[in-house]
């Protein structure tokens, strides 16, 4: 029985979530750990909420409210709609005045101390509104894809122009220049972790954008990283030169804190532990280069395992989701409109694994109500119909299995990928049972939900549960410990019934331009 720990980006809760969010490292981490589980093996899911970024506190000075209560407020909005989406860490937990995770950042970096020296940066700062000019304070032009970006990562190409640079930076407040200050600040040496990195290039599992970047990184001759940060923009650390560090150093921190909540970090020391970390493709500087080197500076066996799942960015009608425009469908209002499972299967259909795709309102309705609902309402029924006909051979199930194991598989797991197969498996399976036999239909309908229940949930196990099953009767065949299908110890009673669907695109049009449902 494997171990594993599978983390996703923490949120900063400047906001609530939207669907694009959910897109990427959310529903991924979840579907993962979902499958990892369905094998049998133990699974430490946890996350926490961002609460010392400067998003945040920006943010509350607009409201003119404290950061603590935005950041509360926040937290429990987000919170919200990872369980609306049935996304559901074992630990989802706060950072402001959490004591476990400031004693965790300060052990971190008490160790990283050995790989540290200080230098003088200069820092833009904006006299006028008397701002440091970090994240979401002010924003320049990044020196590998001039696009517009703010000190710490780049949206565009996951730089970190910290490191490699930033120019003509501007006060996002006033829309001044900002000037440069010079400031002594304590940076980590990373490029004395280079066979870490090398390690993780050469690791399976890891997607070619990833590996690209990490070529680029691995190029430059030193890998000198900021710490810390001055005055109100980091956490509060005493081992820290000047008092904080930044909130991207802190990420694995958060992480293990998280585990330790819940009675499991001594995963991190098990030399055969998979660890998984879910994250847009903006945060690679961090979790691929920053936090590999914190962990093997601590001597935590868990980077020898590491594997960092990217994901590129999801449109909304060819547009990037921009809440200053108008341009988001929030989670909470879609699915307080439609079941969790549909948009689950959805979202991991449209991944943007790779490379960018897109949300259509119009593709998302069609796709729910003329293929998924419609398949599943076609073999619902001929589970309840005469049980003679033709025999319908569990072969399929085999095939489906196997590419299955495949899919989720920790060195080349993806969540599209699984989609596309479930949904292919559930149309063959649709076309297989037509005048065949309804127990034969039923079984293998039946070991199709098992496979799906990583992105369907709520229906596999209800489905399941109405023939008189759970996931536990499929662990032994999903893992190939045998080839014998389960069988059904109940007829498919008349009250089992899908989520209902009545969402037009109009509707969804209308939750774009910011119209609840409850106000439509």
């Amino acid at each position: 029985m494997a171990k594993h720990i599978v983390t996703f980006a923490p949120p900063t809760p400047n906001g609530g979530l939207h669907i694009g969010h959910l897109s990427g490292p959310y529903l991924a981490a979840d579907v993962y750990a979902r499958s990892q589980r369905l094998l049998g093996d133990e699974v430490a899911f946890v996350s926490y909420s961002d609460d010392y970024q400067s998003y945040l506190s920006r943010k509350a000075r607009e409201l003119d409210r404290s950061v603590e209560t935005l950041a509360k407020d926040n937290y429990l909005e987000i919170k919200a709609a990872l369980e609306n989406c049935r996304i559901v860490p074992d630990c989802f937990a706060t950072a402001h005045g959490n004591e476990r995770f400031l004693k965790t950042v300060d052990w971190f970096k008490r160790i990283a101390s050995k790989h540290c020296e200080m230098q003088v940066d200069h820092v833009p700062y904006c006299e006028h509104c008397n701002l440091w000019g970090f994240e979401a304070n002010a924003r320049g032009e990044c020196s590998q894809c001039q696009a517009s970006t703010d000190r710490s990562q780049c949206e565009s190409c996951a730089a970190a122009p910290e490191v490699t640079g930033v120019s003509t930076v501007t006060c996002i407040q006033c829309r001044r220049l900002t000037k440069l200050v010079p400031v002594e600040r304590e940076y980590l040496r990373l490029h004395e972790f280079r066979e870490v990195h090398e390690a993780l290039v050469d690791r399976s599992g890891i997607r070619d954008p990833l590996i690209a970047y990490l070529d680029r990184i691995l190029g430059l001759s030193r890998i000198d990283w900021p710490v810390d940060r001055p005055q109100e923009c980091g956490i509060p650390c005493p081992s820290a030169a000047n008092g904080t560090v930044s909130t991207w150093f802190a990420g694995v921190a958060g992480y293990y804190a998280a585990t330790e909540e819940i009675g499991k970090d001594d995963y991190w020391h098990d030399p055969a532990v998979h660890c998984a970390f879910f994250v847009g493709f903006d945060c690679s500087f961090s979790h691929a280069v920053v936090y590999p080197s914190l962990l093997k500076s601590a001597k935590l066996p868990a980077y020898n395992n590491l594997r960092i799942y990217t994901n590129s960015f999801l449109k909304l009608r060819g547009e990037d989701f921009s809440t200053s425009r108008g341009v988001a469908i929030w989670a909470n209002d879609l699915l307080s409109c439609v079941d969790a499972d549909y948009v689950r299967f959805y979202l991991a259909l449209a991944a943007p694994e790779l490379t960018t795709s897109n949300f259509e309102p119009l593709e998302f309705c069609e796709y729910i109500r003329n293929d998924l609902i419609s398949s599943l309402s076609s073999l619902i029924s001929t589970c309840r119909s005469l049980p003679d006909g033709q025999p319908l051979s569990s072969v399929h199930a085999d095939q489906w299995r196997s590419q299955w194991r495949e899919a989720t598989a920790v060195d080349r797991f993806s969540m599209k990928r699984l989609a596309g197969l479930m949904d292919r498996a559930l149309k063959e399976l649709v076309v297989l049972a037509e005048g065949r036999s309804s127990l034969d239909a039923t079984r293998l309908f039946a070991a199709w939900a098992a496979l799906a229940s990583p992105l369907l949930p709520e229906f596999s196990s209800s489905f399941l549960s109405a023939l008189g099953m759970n996931l536990d009767d499929y662990r032994a065949w999903v893992h190939g410990r045998t080839h014998t299908l389960p069988e059904p110890s109940q007829l498919l009673s008349d009250g089992f019934s899908l989520a209902p669907f009545d969402m037009k695109p109009s509707e969804l049009v209308r939750l774009i331009q910011g119209i609840r449902p409850d106000a439509a």
